[in-house]
């Protein structure tokens, strides 16, 4: 018989004891009382064991099983090529870093294969995202599409390295209607963007961080026109990784 939460207690048959008499484990058993007798299931636990992973990979081994509890379970996770396996979400901290990982089953368990992307050594870009461009880990502080933008910086920017007309376009200021609309153009839905704002271009810690909001996949309207009664106002946008 199965029970809720992981747990299922299997019959494996009973102990017959009767009056003055010697206890039998049987199985299969017809009785005839005639006296007082004590009849005892016995039984052995079970738990259920799962294991799963956090994308960019596999797990193999014991991912959906029941294992007789005291006994040993045992996963392994395979990553993608440009991933690799970090640790076992869910496993005691001794063992979470063994792959393949062997561990008593003691009640129900679900196990997570944790897998990071594999990242260049000098500005943390995916080697999954320069593999998508035709590109290698080597490319990654070079311009080869001569836009002005480094191929980490396209990365960033979430544009194509080697397209030049694919960049950071800048920003674009206009009065319109009365209104002073900053524009952030052509943003990516996966980056996020911000706006900084100085009144004073001779001092660097002057840059005040105004507005972040998420890329809509056209472009992003500031409306600024409480900046018209300025002296002088200077804007500076830039984009970041959603975190």
């Amino acid at each position: 018989m199965k029970a809720l939460k992981g747990l299922a207690k299997i019959v494996l048959g009973l102990s017959l004891l009767a009056s003055a008499g010697k206890a039998q484990e049987l199985t299969n058993v017809v009785v005839n009382v005639t006296n007082d007798m004590t009849l005892t299931w016995i039984y052995q636990a079970e738990h259920k064991v799962t294991a799963t992973n956090s994308g960019n990979g596999t797990v193999t081994g014991d991912t959906d099983n029941w294992i007789v509890e005291g006994s040993n379970a045992t996963v392994e996770a395979i990553s993608d090529p440009y991933s690799y396996f970090e640790k076992w979400i869910g496993a005691p901290a001794e063992i979470e870093t063994n792959n393949p990982m062997s561990y008593a089953v003691l009640g129900p368990t679900n196990m997570v294969a944790l897998f990071k992307e594999k990242l260049s050594a000098t500005n943390n870009t995916p080697l999954r995202w320069l593999d998508k461009y035709g590109l290698e880990e080597s490319d990654d502080n070079l311009d080869n599409d001569l836009d002005g933008y480094k191929t980490w910086q396209e990365y960033i920017c979430d544009t194509d390295p080697t397209n030049r007309f694919s960049y950071l376009k800048g920003l674009r200021i206009n009065r319109e209607n009365g209104e002073l609309i900053v524009r952030q153009p052509e943003t990516s839905l996966d980056r996020d963007y911000y706006l900084n704002v100085s009144t004073n271009l001779l001092n660097s810690a002057g840059w005040v961080e105004k507005t972040n909001a998420p890329g809509n996949g056209a472009d992003i309207i500031y409306n600024r026109t409480p900046d018209l009664d300025l002296k002088a106002i200077f804007y500076r946008g830039g984009v970041r990784l959603k975190e």
